[in-house]
């Protein structure tokens, strides 16, 4: 394989070149010949006139080209020229395939390419394809060969216009079309194709959301128009110059692993975005910028990965917007590539990369595509002689690169803020989250307090009510109101009483007393003193709060009195008892259980848990909850240990 490139000036310059004693030899000996034209003249007779002459001068070849937004030539960037890759083949066939393409078509075209490399019976090394990605849905093209089933690199890029990115072109022998798809399978057993990828943008902006997306067309982004995005963001106008502003800064998206970049090419009259490549709606993305530093230090990894290669030919696919972030500092990724193999190619309006199976519409991005046929050769020195005037200087001017690097390290400082905030953005988030969990919490707590009290206080009030009717009041009736206060009086008090415990009010004040002593004061002011039978009198003194104390044996005493059978008495027992190493008093409640029942062991403890054969009777629920609060607020524990057929009642209290 023998590669030329050459800058196309005047038609007369071309015809003498085409006219060489070189190109004529390999013409004469190649078994095939590849023509690429990449052109930012955006005239339809000139880039005509040139297509004429090469296939005159050539009959044989296969010519395919487009319009740019620069040219590529010997590493060095062109512009509003034409540059010509011949590539001589020496065993490699090729296929050309070329299709004007209309809206929704872009499905079956690419389907249609597809069976025609599959009706290929020598292995197919690699597709070259070339579209107006503007007017053409480059991505759908790309699905439909993916049924293909085939295996092959795809490379190339999407028609460029250096002003309007409405006049763009591709074009294949004697075609121009502004509405395309154009494609050329190169066949052989012998031929090498490496693609390699290069982004270096990077996301910065907070994530967004699109919310609204048709086609290639993000109709909303966060519930808003697309536009705002960059309206609010870089204070980008809707007029004629939004594509050249909006260039530097696509949306940056991450898809399995990877960032991908979506250049906006419009915006309509209601805030529409229309971007070269797919996007989805769903899709969360962060607007990004190229990092100068970033794109010079990857091209240097390509570089070396090329150079491994060995190719006789390099392709450069490089988005349009590379070109505008690094200005004339785009050639220090470009350049390099020239002292390998000759390397030619064109500034893009979206790259075509990977294998045909996953192949992908990139944007922003750098293809750098290795060719050879055979095995690898050493590399060549390329000769200065294509060189910009001044080129040389470059080496050694200390002020070369210095915009690159400054931008660099802005991009590096905007990444890092942005960093920091989306850090506290989340950090916040997740407070406010917690505030919203908490005040779920509570409204759910005051709900289930509401309710418990709407229940159990109608009881006792109906029973006053009752009582408050009769002209003449017996003892009984006055005993059952007085039992319908004191209900509504031990709700209430319990109430109050965990509010000060969930607020982290209520202190235990230790001081010495006996527990004996403390339990007969409890069985005087309990309901039915007659049923209460104390059992054991350690003689120990405890050092505790015996406020606290009377509210846990308080409940356990009246909870037994209340559910258990009225008939048979409720034992209190207590012992002496180590635990843990420390000194302290055990101390039982049973009772056989009445018409409630036995309580579920794993719910008894639980706020607002009464069971269902309960309900019958006033209570809150609280009883037992506030008993375990206060006992783990002491240092002691209390458990629920029933036996067969009583209800029992354990808690242990340090001395």
């Amino acid at each position: 394989m023998k590669q030329y490139n050459c800058v196309v000036h005047t038609l007369p310059d071309l015809v003498a070149y085409l006219d060489s004693p070189s190109v004529r030899m390999e013409a004469q000996r190649a078994r095939s010949v590849l023509a690429q034209v990449y052109s930012g003249r955006m005239e339809p007779d000139w880039i005509a006139s040139v297509m004429k002459v090469i296939t005159d001068a050539l009959p044989s070849v296969v010519l395919v080209g487009a319009t740019t937004v620069g040219e590529l030539a010997h590493g060095w960037t062109w512009q509003e020229t034409a540059v010509l890759l011949l590539s001589f083949f020496e065993s490699t066939d090729l296929l050309l395939f070329g299709d004007h393409c209309a809206p929704g078509e872009e499905f079956r075209v690419g389907s249609l390419l597809g069976s025609e490399l599959a009706a290929i019976r020598e292995p197919v090394a690699g597709l070259l394809m070339l579209s107006t990605n503007i007017t053409v849905n480059a991505s759908r093209v790309l699905s439909g060969l993916q049924d293909s089933g085939l295996d092959v690199p795809v490379i190339g890029g999407g028609a460029g216009d250096y002003v309007t990115q409405a006049g763009s072109f591709v074009m294949w022998g004697a075609q121009l079309s502004s509405q395309g798809v154009v494609a050329v399978a190169m066949i052989g057993r012998d031929l090498h194709v490496a693609p390699f990828g290069s982004l270096g943008w990077q996301p910065l902006s907070r994530e967004m959301t699109i919310t609204s997306a048709e086609g290639m067309w993000v109709r909303s982004v966060d519930g808003e128009p697309a536009f705002e995005v960059y309206r609010r963001y870089l204070d980008i106008q809707t007029d004629d110059q939004f594509f050249l502003n909006a260039l530097e800064f696509p949306f940056m998206m991450e898809r399995d692993g990877e960032w991908l970049a979506r250049v906006p090419v419009a915006v309509d009259h209601r805030g529409a975005l229309q971007f070269f490549a797919d996007v989805e709606a769903g899709q969360t993305f962060r607007l990004g910028y190229g990092n100068p530093g970033v794109i010079v230090s990857n091209a240097r990894n390509v570089h070396a990965a090329m150079r491994e290669f060995a190719p006789q030919a390099i392709f450069l696919y490089s988005c349009g917007c590379r070109r505008l972030l690094m200005q004339d500092d785009a050639d220090l990724e470009t350049r390099p590539f020239e002292a390998i193999a000759p390397t030619a190619g064109f500034y893009t309006s979206g790259e075509f990369y990977g294998r045909m199976k996953n192949g992908r519409l990139l944007n922003s991005a750098l293809v750098a595509v290795g060719i050879r046929e055979g095995a690898a050769i050493a590399h060549h020195d390329a000769s200065p002689a294509d060189a910009h005037p001044l080129r040389q200087q470059d080496a050694t001017d200390p002020y070369k690169s210095k915009q690159s690097r400054v931008v660099s390290r802005l991009v590096h400082f905007v990444g890092a803020v942005t960093g920091e905030l989306s850090a506290a953005n989340r950090q916040n988030l997740e407070l406010a989250q917690q505030k919203l969990e908490l005040e779920h919490l509570r409204n759910e707590e005051q709900s289930r307090l509401l309710d418990m009290l709407n229940h159990e206080i109608k009881t006792p009030m109906s029973v006053i009510r009752l009582a408050l009717g009769f002209d003449k009041r017996s003892a009984a009736v006055m005993q059952h109101a007085n039992r319908a206060m004191m209900d509504m009086d031990a709700i209430v008090d319990r109430c109050l009483q965990i509010n000060r415990l969930d607020q982290h009010r209520l202190e235990p004040a230790l001081q010495p007393l006996r527990i004996r002593r403390l339990a007969d004061e409890v069985r005087e002011a309990s309901q039915a003193p007659e049923r209460i039978v104390l059992e054991g009198a350690p003689r120990i003194v405890l050092s505790s709060d015996p406020l606290l104390l009377r509210i846990v044996l308080g409940n356990l005493i009246d909870n037994a009195l209340k559910y258990g059978r009225v008939d048979q008495p409720v034992r209190v027992g207590m012992t002496r008892q180590r635990h843990a190493g420390r000194d302290g008093v055990q101390v039982q409640v049973s009772n056989l259980p009445g018409t409630a029942g036995m309580p579920d062991g794993a719910r008894v403890f639980e706020k607002y848990y009464r069971s269902p054969g309960a309900h019958g009777s006033s209570g809150s629920g609280l009883g037992l909850y506030l008993v375990r609060s206060v006992m783990e607020l002491l240092g002691g524990w209390v458990r629920y240990s029933p036996t067969a057929g009583e209800v029992r009642f354990e808690l242990w209290i340090p001395r």
